[in-house]
C-alpha cells in the first residue's frame, strides 16, 4: 500500500507541479535572464548581452526614484490607512449583532468587483464638471478647493492611488476578522476575569493575540503595491508628466512603448527582489511568538 501510494501521489502533484514550472517559476528565471541583454522583445537572435548594464541604467536614472516615490506613498496609504481602517472594521464586526453578516458582506463587496469598474467609477467621481467630488464642494460653499483632480500634479497620486486603497480594505477586514475568530473564547473571558475591558482588552488581547494575520495584510498590502498598474493606468496612464506614474505603469512602457524588454525586466527583477526581501526581513523581525 505505502509503495503503491509513493507511485500514486506524484502522479497526482505532477500536473499541478508542471503547470507551476511553466507559468511560475519559468517566467521568473527567464525575466532575470532578460534582463541582462538589450532586446526589442521580437527577435531572440537580436538579444544583445549586456551584464549588469540594465540595473547600473536603472538605479541613475531620475525617473525610476521619481517613480518609486510614488509607489513608496501608495504603499504608505496601503499599510498606514487601509490596514487600520481595516482592522477597526474587523473589530466591530467581530461580535454578532444584528444584520453583522449583512455588513460584512457589504464592506467585503468592491473586493470582488474589477478593477477597471473600479477605476471608471473613481473617474467620474473625480470629473471637474459633475464629479461628486467638485458638486459637494461647491455645495458647502468650498469652490476655491475644487479642481481637476486627475490632472493636478500636486493632487493626482494621492486621486490615482485612492480606489486602490478603498477598494481593498474590506480584504484587510476579513483577514483581521479570521485572525480573531480563531482566537479561544476562553482567553478573552480569562482576561476579562482580570480586568481587561475595553480598550484595554483590545490593546493587550486582540491585538496581540491577532498580530498574524495583521503581518500577512502588511505583506500583502506592499507586494501589491508593488504589482499594482490598473486602478491608475485607468485613471491617469501616469500622468500628468509622470505625476502619478508608479513601478507597474513604469515597466510597462518601458517594455510595449518603447520596447526596451531589458530594462523593463531589470525593473521586473527589482520588483520580485524588492519584495522578496520585504517578506522575508518583516518576518524575521516582526515575528511575535507566545
Amino acid at each position: 500500500m505505502y509503495r503503491r501510494n509513493k507511485i500514486i501521489i506524484p502522479l497526482f502533484i505532477l500536473p499541478a507541479l508542471i503547470l507551476y514550472i511553466t507559468f511560475m517559476v519559468y517566467p521568473i528565471f527567464w525575466t532575470v535572464f532578460v534582463s541582462l541583454f538589450k532586446w526589442s522583445g521580437i527577435q531572440l537572435g537580436a538579444m544583445k548581452f549586456q551584464g549588469l548594464s540594465n540595473y547600473i541604467k536603472l538605479f541613475t536614472t531620475p525617473m525610476f526614484y521619481r517613480v518609486l516615490k510614488n509607489t513608496g506613498i501608495l504603499m504608505l496609504f496601503s499599510v498606514f490607512v487601509r490596514i487600520p481602517i481595516g482592522v477597526v472594521l474587523s473589530v466591530v464586526l467581530y461580535k454578532a449583532f444584528r444584520g453583522y453578516k449583512f455588513f460584512r458582506s457589504i464592506y467585503f463587496f468592491p473586493v470582488v468587483i474589477s478593477s477597471a469598474s473600479i477605476a471608471l467609477m473613481f473617474s467620474l467621481i473625480y470629473s471637474p464638471s459633475m464629479g461628486i467630488i467638485n458638486i459637494t464642494l461647491e455645495k458647502l460653499g468650498l469652490g476655491s478647493l475644487s479642481r481637476i483632480w486627475l490632472a493636478d500634479p500636486k493632487v493626482v497620486i494621492y486621486a490615482a492611488i485612492a480606489p486602490i486603497t478603498w477598494q481593498y480594505i474590506g480584504l484587510m477586514m476579513f483577514l483581521s476578522l479570521t485572525g480573531f475568530q480563531s482566537i479561544s473564547e476562553e482567553i478573552f473571558e480569562a482576561a476579562e476575569m482580570d480586568g481587561a475591558v475595553g480598550w484595554k482588552k483590545l490593546r493587550y488581547i486582540m491585538l496581540p493575540l491577532n498580530w498574524d494575520a495583521i503581518q500577512v495584510c502588511i505583506i500583502i498590502s506592499v507586494i501589491g503595491s508593488l504589482r499594482s498598474f490598473d486602478h491608475v493606468y485607468i485613471l491617469t496612464g501616469g500622468g500628468p508628466n509622470h505625476a502619478s506614474e508608479i513601478l507597474g505603469i513604469y515597466l510597462y512602457k518601458q517594455a510595449f512603448t518603447v520596447f526596451h524588454f531589458g530594462y523593463a525586466s531589470s525593473i521586473a527583477t527589482f520588483i520580485l527582489v524588492f519584495g522578496f526581501l520585504f517578506s522575508v526581513i518583516f518576518k524575521k523581525y516582526f515575528s511575535v511568538t507566545y
